[in-house]
């Protein structure tokens, strides 16, 4: 009896229709589910971003962000210090790396719904099995002394004529309280002094006798700066969380595209460095975490405490880590252009301006009269006169520019290189003897800089690429094939429906 129904159905062609209403169905199922099931997986996603006490997310970023972050110094040396004071262009020998392991935890001072406000700890560990093979911490250098460029500065800054009979009692008073000093243009000591910090003795003396100086500043028309005896260049522990300040962030709750967006620094929403309002708005993240599904030609934006600004950097590239497709992002010319280039960056002049690819930061931490400069590494991306004035330099996108690769549905950086350049600018000043020989007007003499690289470790990356980047992958792949099938039987029934007809007639 069924096969006599079989063979009816089939004399009569239902089973065209069969297959038709199959192939629809899957068709329409397909199309439907591709968007009921990319919110599924968006809600889990967001789910597992978000920082709530506990959970992954949240210990991952108290923790070390997953990037295990290594901090390579290289160290600028003088050669040729005596020459210098005669006219000889400077030159530098590049030390290093002297590489030191970069734990950072994070102190969470408060929290609430949408918020989280924390101080970050870093505690750098020096290792010799990443230094370079002859770098200790105990190497001797030559280094420009912060404490002459401190005082040729204030020279320079005050109102005092260099052709008045003044000046010149000036200049022989201060050679001979140079002289007393032990006052030099550069100092001789070790590297650990350098980064980890030593007390100057005239600093220390000028502190002494803050009281006396600052009314002969005034007159002078020169803000008396912050003077400490203690000269350090990096922070260890708690110095350099009490140093930055805390941060408040969003935690992703209210709106999953700004997790981790800086809110508040030092409990303010805006920095107090510069001359406007959008030279001191705190745009972007820390750098290690970004909105999911991140596109590709879009800016990152970065708050980097170090140089009182945020900064953004453009897409570049796509890269692969670990078989995991990332766009890589770096800085642009126009970023530390200056005034010419980049018209707007007149909000990031201090006293003054300054030439494309330095920013004054000593008048943010102490004052106007303090001249470090932050650059990249060599000078890159800057002015042709800065790294021209010294030799030993060699400006270099893949060793010296910065760049973060973000992983795009995530938004979690997975490979990252932080650099940056501290430099002294020493002018050359008639009558003094520590600077009127100087080859060049003005001198921005590098320091040091730091690379600073992290990247996600291989267990991180597999289980971020199996739960995340396949999975994703398989529900995409699995609606395209019931698409795919559903449509292929609709050929299928098309194609019996004419070859039916066809029999018929």
């Amino acid at each position: 009896m069924k096969k006599n129904k079989f063979f009816k159905c089939r004399r009569k062609g239902c089973y065209v229709y069969v297959t038709a209403i199959l192939g629809l169905l899957l068709t329409t199922s397909g199309f439907f589910s591709n968007e009921i099931l990319d919110d599924i997986f968006k809600k889990n996603l967001y789910k597992n971003l978000i920082l709530v006490d506990g959970n992954a997310a949240y210990n991952n970023w108290a923790g070390t962000d997953g990037l295990s972050p290594v901090m390579h110094f290289y160290i600028f040396n003088y050669t040729n210090v005596d020459d210098i004071l005669h006219g000889v262009k400077p030159k530098i020998q590049q030390l290093g790396p002297y590489s030191y392991r970069n734990q950072r935890l994070k102190s969470v001072l408060s929290a609430d719904e949408y918020t989280l406000t924390y101080l970050q700890n870093y505690s750098y560990i020096f290792e010799k099995e990443t230094s370079c093979k002859e770098c200790n911490e105990d190497d001797i250098i030559y280094t420009p002394s912060l404490a002459a460029a401190i005082m040729l500065s204030l020279v320079k800054k005050s109102s005092i004529k260099p052709d008045s009979i003044f000046y010149k009692l000036f200049a022989e008073t201060a050679n001979r309280i140079f002289s007393f000093e032990d006052v030099t243009l550069f100092k001789k000591i070790t590297v650990q002094q350098l980064l980890w910090g030593y007390t100057d003795k005239f600093l220390n003396d000028i502190s002494q006798a803050e009281s006396i100086i600052e009314p002969i500043l005034k007159l002078l028309k020169v803000e008396m700066p912050k003077i400490r005896s203690f000269v350090m260049m990096q922070r260890n522990s708690s110095e350099e969380a009490i140093y930055i300040g805390n941060l408040t962030v969003a935690n992703g709750k209210s709106d999953i595209e700004n997790i981790l967006q800086i809110l508040k620094w030092r409990g303010e929403s805006n920095g107090t460095c510069w001359r406007s309002v959008y030279g001191n708005m705190l745009n972007g993240t820390d750098g290690t975490r970004y909105k999911p599904f991140f596109e590709r030609n879009q800016r990152l934006y970065m708050f980097m405490a170090d140089a009182f600004r945020s900064i953004y950097l453009n897409y570049e590239k796509d890269v692969e880590f670990y078989d995991i497709q990332l766009y890589s992002h770096t800085t642009s010319f126009n970023l530390l252009g200056n005034v010419s280039i980049s018209p707007w960056n007149q909000d990031f002049c201090t006293d003054q301006c300054y030439e494309t690819g330095v920013l004054h930061v000593g008048g943010c931490a102490d004052s106007p009269s303090v001249p470090v400069f932050m650059s990249w590494p060599h000078f890159y991306q800057g002015d042709e006169m800065l790294y021209k004035n010294v030799d030993g330099l060699s400006p270099n996108k893949e060793k010296h520019a910065i760049f973060i690769n973000v992983e795009p549905i995530t938004g979690i950086t997975m490979q990252a290189k932080i650099r940056l350049q501290i430099n002294f600018l020493v002018e050359k000043i008639p009558l003094l003897h520590i600077a009127e020989g100087l080859a060049a007007e003005r001198t921005y003499m590098p320091v040091f800089f730091f690379d600073e690289t992290g990247e996600i470790d291989g267990k991180n990356a597999a289980m971020l690429r199996e739960k995340v980047i396949q999975l994703r992958k398989y529900l995409k792949l699995s609606i395209v094939v019931t698409i795919g099938i559903g449509f292929i039987l609709l050929v299928i029934s098309q194609i019996l429906f004419t070859f039916k007809k066809n029999t018929s007639s």
